[in-house]
């Protein structure tokens, strides 16, 4: 399965975006817990309850994003497995769909 997932990905480059956008994602939930951290100078003393709140919400946010993106990717193999041309749009909406079970 890897390997065919692979196969698509070197067949359709414009399916890419999906695991770049994921992978930036990822890499802002890290920019945002340490530079939260760093801002309200929390490395040397307790945070407080709002930095809790946020840093949760942060998760939430990128942590759905990067899920999104990563169905979206799978809905596009799904459409090249299936013998169709794969599209942005298409997989993005695919996605959409199942917006609610990635949030949970």
């Amino acid at each position: 399965m890897a390997r065919r997932s692979r196969r698509v990905l070197r067949a359709h480059p414009k399916l890419f975006v999906f695991p770049l956008i994921g992978g930036l994602s990822g890499v802002a939930f890290i920019v945002t817990l340490f530079g939260s951290l760093y801002v309200t100078n929390s490395f040397l003393q307790e945070p407080g309850l709002a930095v809790y709140i946020a840093l949760f919400v942060a998760y939430l946010v990128e942590t759905f994003i990067a899920s999104f993106f990563t169905a979206a990717l799978v809905a596009a193999t799904r459409t090249v497995f299936h013998g169709e041309e794969p599209s942005i749009r298409g997989a993005l909406a695919a996605a959409w769909k199942r917006k609610l079970p990635l949030l949970a």
